[in-house]
């Protein structure tokens, strides 16, 4: 039995790799600014104050991300550091049922798409490419699965699926 969170369900749908781009301006991101603040998409429960997620009651679900480019514009960015604001393609945490397809990641100082604490997920047709550009960042990954703590007792990071992808010329893991 399929369980889903009590959030919203959206769905994002561009007019196809390369033809619908979503891209950082240059000088909108800074060393310090708010952890995950430099994220290009970001699907989670997070407070509009910055509260971190209570966990499964929070939890969104059927979020599908399809048919478009995310560009992190890393080389406008080459005196940040990462750290802090993060600077991933795509972050999903605490969503059941997530879709990310057709989508294609590139020129990000870190992670392509990284998907924490969520279930249900299916990532296919994916390009990922040109991540992981700053060399100190904690964080350089093509396409980064992340399993909640077991000491929370759910299922959370689990039942996750890739296919069809390609992650190339990623500076630190595939």
């Amino acid at each position: 039995e399929r369980v889903h969170g009590t959030g919203l369900q959206a769905h994002l749908q561009g007019a196809g790799r390369g033809s619908t781009i979503i891209q950082r301006a240059t000088g909108s991101l800074a060393s310090g600014d708010t952890i995950y603040s430099g994220n290009i998409l970001m699907t989670t429960p997070y407070g509009t104050n910055g509260t971190p997620p209570t966990g499964v009651a929070s939890a969104l679900s059927d979020i599908t991300i399809s048919d478009l480019t995310v560009d992190g514009n890393y080389s406008a960015f080459g005196a940040v550091d990462p750290s802090t604001p993060r600077h991933m393609g795509i972050h999903a945490e605490w969503v059941d049922g997530l879709i990310i397809r057709d989508v294609e990641a590139t020129n990000l100082l870190q992670t392509g798409i990284q998907i924490y604490s969520s279930r249900n997920c299916l990532v296919t047709g994916c390009l990922v490419y040109l991540a992981g550009q700053y060399a100190s960042a904690s964080s350089r990954n093509g396409i980064s699965f992340n399993a909640n703590s077991p000491a929370r007792s759910n299922d959370y990071g689990i039942f996750c699926v890739i296919s069809d992808c390609i992650v190339e010329s990623i500076l630190d893991e595939a």
